[in-house]
């Protein structure tokens, strides 16, 4: 039944360049992965009622996944940012959620 499903509409602000989104579950798995190139709407749909945090990856080279670094090549790891606090869904509800990646600094 698609009302037992939530989804999380995140506006995003202070992207520059290619970024990985992913909806992480309790275990911190990816349930959902989008790219974005630009400010605006993204929109995460039939999530399940729970709890879930948001994940950025800055995708220096855009092949659209996290990439650890080279040592021989001198590359320092991708990085990562995530969204301060938990998103909890509901069943038939939208969360809306505001992110401006330039407020959070770095981990």
């Amino acid at each position: 039944d698609p009302e037992y499903y939530g989804r999380i509409l995140l506006n995003l602000t202070g992207i520059d360049g290619q970024k990985v989104i992913q909806v992480l579950d309790k275990n911190l798995d990816p349930v959902r992965t989008k790219i974005v190139t630009e400010d605006g709407l993204v929109e995460f749909d039939f999530l399940p009622p729970e709890t879930f945090t948001l994940k950025l990856i800055h995708d220096r080279n855009e092949n659209g996944e996290w990439d650890t670094g080279d040592y021989l090549e001198h590359w320092q790891p991708e990085a990562v940012l995530f969204h301060p606090g938990q998103i909890t869904i509901r069943s038939n509800f939208d969360m809306e959620v505001n992110w401006d990646i330039l407020e959070n600094p770095s981990d």
